[in-house]
């Protein structure tokens, strides 16, 4: 009976032995994911680092990059989950001036904050100031001028653009292919927002040389008024009358957008378009507009859309055809248009029955 005794105490002291390992071993586990999260460390341009490059490549995901006031000449891609933040140390927020060769920011990891910077020079063709590749990105409190893109969200979604200042790009901020975005209070002068097969994106209080970019998606039965720039994205019955929509990337755009009035508009200077209908934009009305001076066409029908009427218009002096119809568009009426200048009037493309 003594050796039983002995045996069950033996039993009893391992059990106390593994009990203490594992709480100590769910110890080591728990204090190891608290250092994970309290290693983020803050690195400094160029106090760490010289170029903003090197800081990036140089972090870790979950790291804060600060960038204090100067002209940078690189093009940065950040390729992890990083906040970049330009800081004004007395000469204004931090300029990354891509000299003309490639973008200026490219944000190609999910979850990246980029605020308070300048990008410019990203002038060669294709190029961006900021241009984004990935998702739940936020991109706030930054000046955006001179590029062929101002902000570029490719093929991207739930990404917050706030509080930019667009200026003097061919494109303000251009979404293509990327749903489910935030573009709100941004301010843009000289050029403007275009969209490009996105659909399901919020976009709100933003301006456009001091007026209203009037962006609606599955509205209907609405009058713009005070618009800088229009964009209707799946809409039906809107009238467009009497505004002046120039000095911007594209004064209207539709897109999947019938039974609409764009009436006696001044659509010129644009550095793209005047009018634009893609993707099934149908049975609309586009008279008495003068969309002239335009870098590209006055108005342009494309992408299936059918049925509309484009007459009385003044398409003059645009750099390139003043009215173009193409991909597969059918039996629109298109009469009465002025012309003059420069190139062909008017270009039909694939279209037999207009």
């Amino acid at each position: 009976m003594k050796k039983s005794v002995k045996v069950l105490g033996f039993v009893a002291v391992l059990a106390m032995v593994a009990s203490g390992f594992a709480a100590a071993m769910a110890s080591a586990d728990i204090t190891s994911e608290s250092d994970v999260k309290s290693s983020s460390v803050t690195i400094y341009v160029p106090d760490t680092f010289t170029k903003i490059q090197w800081a990036v490549d140089n972090a870790t995901a979950g790291d804060t990059v600060i960038v204090n006031s100067g002209i940078y000449y690189e093009n940065v891609n950040v390729t992890k989950q990083l906040i970049l933040r330009g800081m004004d140390t007395g000469t204004g927020n931090p300029v990354i001036n891509a000299n003309g060769n490639g973008s200026a920011i490219i944000l190609s990891a999910d979850g990246i904050t980029l605020e308070r910077f300048t990008a410019l020079n990203a002038t060669e063709d294709g190029a961006a100031g900021i241009n984004v590749t990935s998702s739940n990105c936020t991109i706030t409190g930054n000046n955006i001028s001179g590029n062929n893109y101002g902000i570029r969200i490719y093929e991207s979604g739930d990404c917050t653009v706030t509080g930019n200042n667009a200026r003097d790009n061919d494109y303000g901020i251009y979404l293509y292919y990327s749903g489910n975005n935030t573009v709100s209070g941004n301010t843009f002068v000289n050029d403007g927002l275009f969209v490009y097969y996105s659909y399901q994106n919020t976009v709100e209080a933003n301006t456009v040389n001091d007026k209203h970019l009037v962006y609606l998606e599955d509205t209907s039965d609405t009058e713009v008024t005070d618009a800088g720039q229009v964009i209707l994205v799946n809409c039906t019955n809107i009238r467009v009358e009497s505004q002046n929509l120039s000095n911007t990337c594209i004064g209207v755009m539709l897109w999947h957008t019938e039974d609409s009035l764009i009436s006696n508009n001044i659509v010129c200077n644009n550095s793209r378009y005047g009018i634009n209908l893609y993707d099934y934009s149908n049975n609309n009305t586009i008279t008495d507009n003068t969309a002239s001076s335009n870098n590209y066409h006055g108005i342009l029908l494309t992408s299936f859309s059918n049925n509309n009427l484009v007459s009385g218009n003044n398409a003059s002096s645009n750099h390139f055809q003043g009215i173009i119809v193409t991909y597969s568009c059918n039996n629109n009426t298109i009469s009465d248009n002025y012309f003059i200048f420069l190139h062909f009037a008017m270009y039909l493309v694939r279209n037999i029955e207009n």
